[in-house]
C-alpha cells in the first residue's frame, strides 16, 4: 500500500497532467461498439484474456515507471470502462480514473536466472487463471517486476474486448513520453466511445449498404466451412475441448526473400502470397475447391484512430474458389480480389455480416470460419531512450526471458490456425495452432510438411503453373 501511496503522489506532483485524459465522460455508459459486443460474447465462452509483456533492458526508477504507467492507463478510455447486456444489447460504462490501480510491484532480483525463469513460467500459468473481469471492473491489471537493476518486465494482463496489438505499441510509447517528461499532446485523438458511435453510424450509411451486397455476392452458393480434415473423432465431446497446441518453425531470410519477390513479380504484398498458399492447402487437405478461411483487418482506417487504444482488429471469413486447371497467377488474383474485399470492409463488423449474409444467417460469432490465418505486423514502438521488446504470446520467442510468455497450449477459438510474425533478422516465425481433440501430432505435422509444400509450389514455379499438380501430388 505504501508503494501504491507512493506512485499516485509522484503522478500527481511530479508528471504533468494530460491533456487527453478523458475523464470528462465518467459514469457515461453507451452502446459497445460492434467488436467490443463480439468479444463480450467470446467472453463467456472463455476467450479474450490478454497477457502482454514489455521486456525493458536499461535501468529505471521504478517508482517513476510505475507512475508513468498509471497516467497512461487513465488516459484512455476503453481501458476504464466495463460492460453489461441489456436487452441483447451490450452496453459499456466509463469508469472514474480512480478506478484504474498502480502497476503492482514485484522483485525477484535476488533469485538467479534458473530461478527467475521457473518464477515466472509458474505466475504466468496462475495468471492466465483468472480471466479479466468485465462486468464489475476495468478489464485490466498491470505489473512491474524487477528482475536486475538494469532488467524489468511491463506486464499488461486485460482482455481483448478493450485492447489489440496496435494498441500495445500506442500505450508503449505514451508511457516512455510519460516516464521522459515528453510534450505529446494529440489535439485530434478520438475517444474510444466516439470511436464506437462512429462505427454504428457507419452501418446505417449508403458505403455499408454497398459492402453487404458485395460480401452476398462474395459468398452467394457457398456450401461448407473449410477445415483441414481431422484424424481424431469429431463429436459433441471433442468439440466442447478447445485446448489448442501448437508446432512452430522457422521460414529463413533466404527463403522469405524469395516469398517477397514472388509478391513482388505478381505485385501483391508478401501476405497475398502466404494467404494463397495456405488457400491451396487448405484445398489438398480437406478436399474442397471452395474454400473458406478466416484474418483479419487492422480496423483503423477511420479519420483520428492511429493513437487510439481499443479494439479495432476485425475478423472476417473470405472465399477463395479454385479449380484444378487454374495457374498461380490466377489463384494470386483471386486472394488478392478477396483481400480488395476485405481492405474495404475495415470498419464492417462480423455481427452485421451474419445478420444479412444468407450463408452466416443463425451462425454464431464464432462459426463463421474454422481455419484462419494473421500476419503479426503491426507497428512496433520507436523508443530511443529505453531499450525494450514487446513481447509476442503467440509467437515462439527465443529471447533469454520473453521465451517464458511462449503458450505451449491455449484455448483455441477455431479448429486450425497460421499465426505469421515477421523477425527483425528477415526470417518469418511460423506457428500453426490446433485443437488437440480432432487433431494429432502425427497429423498435423503431415500438414505443416504440406503447407510448407505450398509455399514452395507457389515460389518455385511460373505464375503460368497449374495448380493441379500440387493437389494431385
Amino acid at each position: 500500500m505504501d508503494f501504491e501511496k507512493a506512485i499516485i503522489a509522484f503522478c500527481e506532483k511530479q508528471l504533468p497532467d494530460n491533456e487527453n485524459v478523458t475523464n470528462q465522460i465518467e459514469g457515461e455508459t453507451f452502446i459497445a461498439s460492434p467488436l467490443q459486443a463480439r468479444w463480450y460474447k467470446m467472453h463467456s465462452l472463455g476467450f479474450g484474456q490478454l497477457l502482454m509483456p514489455v521486456f525493458i533492458d536499461s535501468e529505471i526508477d521504478t517508482i517513476r515507471m510505475s507512475a508513468a504507467i498509471l497516467k497512461s492507463l487513465k488516459k484512455y478510455d476503453a481501458l476504464r470502462m466495463n460492460y453489461e447486456e441489456i436487452n441483447n444489447q451490450v452496453t459499456a460504462k466509463i469508469l472514474s480514473v480512480d478506478k484504474i490501480s498502480p502497476p503492482k510491484i514485484i522483485d525477484i532480483s535476488n533469485l538467479e536466472f534458473e530461478e527467475q525463469y521457473g518464477w515466472l513460467k509458474k505466475w504466468i500459468l496462475e495468471t492466465e487463471k483468472h480471466l479479466p473481469n468485465i462486468t464489475h471492473s476495468a478489464p485490466i491489471e498491470t505489473f512491474l517486476i524487477k528482475l536486475s537493476e538494469d532488467k524489468y518486465f511491463f506486464i499488461l494482463h486485460t482482455h481483448h474486448i478493450c485492447f489489440d496489438g496496435w494498441s500495445a505499441t500506442i500505450l508503449w510509447e505514451d508511457i516512455n513520453n510519460n516516464y521522459f517528461v515528453k510534450n505529446h499532446a494529440q489535439p485530434n485523438q478520438l475517444s474510444y466511445r466516439t470511436a464506437a458511435n462512429h462505427a454504428w453510424e457507419f452501418l446505417l450509411t449508403q458505403d455499408a449498404k454497398l459492402l453487404r451486397a458485395r460480401w452476398q455476392s462474395h459468398f452467394l452458393g457457398a456450401h461448407r466451412l473449410t477445415f483441414p480434415l481431422p484424424d481424431l473423432d469429431i463429436d459433441t465431446n471433442s468439440l466442447a475441448d478447445k485446448t489448442g497446441q501448437k508446432i512452430s518453425y522457422i521460414i529463413n531470410s533466404t527463403n522469405t526473400s524469395l516469398i517477397k519477390k514472388k509478391g513482388i513479380d505478381s505485385n501483391v504484398p508478401m501476405f497475398t502470397v502466404l494467404m494463397s498458399a495456405f488457400a491451396l492447402f487448405l484445398s489438398k487437405s480437406s478436399g474442397e475447391l471452395d474454400v473458406i478461411l478466416g484474418t483479419t483487418t487492422a480496423g483503423r482506417s477511420g479519420q483520428n484512430v492511429d493513437n487510439v487504444v481499443g479494439v479495432f482488429v476485425n475478423p472476417l471469413p473470405i472465399r477463395v474458389q479454385l479449380d484444378s486447371e487454374l495457374s498461380i497467377k490466377n489463384l494470386i488474383l483471386k486472394v488478392s480480389d478477396a483481400q480488395d474485399l476485405l481492405q474495404s470492409s475495415q470498419n464492417y463488423p462480423l455481427m452485421d455480416l451474419i445478420e444479412n449474409v444468407p450463408f452466416f444467417n443463425g451462425s454464431d460469432l464464432n462459426e463463421t470460419f474454422y481455419s484462419y490465418i494473421l500476419y503479426q505486423n503491426f507497428r512496433k514502438p520507436k523508443i530511443s531512450e529505453v531499450d525494450s521488446i514487446l513481447g509476442e504470446p503467440d509467437d515462439e520467442s527465443a529471447h533469454q526471458y520473453l521465451s517464458a510468455f511462449n503458450a505451449e497450449e491455449t484455448t483455441l477459438m477455431r479448429y486450425f490456425e497460421l499465426i505469421i510474425f515477421d523477425r527483425p533478422s528477415g526470417e518469418l516465425s511460423m506457428n500453426l495452432w490446433y485443437r488437440k481433440s480432432i487433431y494429432s501430432k502425427e497429423i498435423i505435422k503431415k500438414y505443416s510438411d504440406e503447407l510448407n509444400d505450398a509455399i514452395e509450389f507457389i515460389v518455385d514455379n511460373d505464375l503460368s503453373k497449374s495448380i493441379s499438380s500440387y493437389l494431385e501430388h
